[in-house]
């Protein structure tokens, strides 16, 4: 019980300093939601009634919410929602609409684009805190969600290297079990290897298919461990 209270804390807490940018051409309408956004404690609010500068904003903090208004100068909501794609595609960026009235043609692109849902004016303060705190719950899930991802996938990245690093280790034990068996095949045997891999990248083979030449070409000679001393140390040639 007092772990889920001491979580719900740090939730809210959490969610209380998520990013949020208001984009609304009309100076009444930024102050009423800084307002209501301020009278729940959240911390980090920005406002703009320019949409041309929603792009730079959003790439300098990396914004947590966007409140978009639909009908402005100079750029339009969908506009501004196309500009941000990149952002709402690859990083789950959630855009509330702000709308007084709204088309079905307008509501269809917007909601193709990427928008998350819809406000309208004149706002209600208990409507627009339980958006936007639903909205960024799922915000805060999402990126809890990709540091873990992102987590795993550098503790597979460790132990892949790992075990190409054991690969290799047993490649070279066995290298040097050749050298031991024909004292011509030692050094040979690293040039060799080095000179394969440039071959290989010279003749247009990708760099991790050069590097498996890399790794793989002083097993060329690993049948001399199975030949008897009398035929692989004979005199002459």
């Amino acid at each position: 019980h007092i772990y889920a209270e001491n979580f719900m804390v740090f939730e809210k807490e959490k969610i209380q300093q998520s990013k949020i940018l208001i984009v609304d051409d009309e100076p009444l309408n930024l102050d009423i939601l800084e307002a209501i956004l301020e009278s729940s404690d959240y911390k980090n609010i920005y406002s703009t009634s320019d949409p041309r500068e929603v792009l730079s904003l959003q790439k300098k903090y990396s914004f947590d919410l966007i409140l978009l208004d639909v009908n402005m100068p100079y750029m339009s909501g969908i506009e501004v929602l196309s500009a941000l794609s990149e952002f709402i595609s690859g990083g789950f960026l959630p855009v509330l609409i702000l709308t007084a009235n709204i088309d079905d043609e307008t509501r269809y692109n917007a909601l193709k684009l990427g928008a998350t849902d819809f406000l309208t004016k004149p706002f209600n303060q208990w409507e627009v805190l339980l958006r936007i705190h639903n909205m960024l719950r799922t915000r805060l899930f999402y990126k809890g969600q990709k540091i873990r991802a992102d987590e795993l996938e550098e503790k597979v990245r460790e132990r892949t290297e790992r075990i190409k690093d054991s690969q290799l280790k047993i490649i070279q034990c066995l290298g040097k079990a050749v050298e031991f068996r024909d004292n011509e095949t030692g050094a040979h045997v690293i040039r060799m290897s080095r000179s394969c891999q440039m071959l290989g990248l010279a003749a247009g083979l990708c760099e991790k298919h050069a590097e498996k030449i890399l790794y793989a070409s002083p097993m060329h000679d690993v049948g001399k461990i199975g030949i008897q001393d009398n035929i692989l140390l004979k005199p002459g040639k």
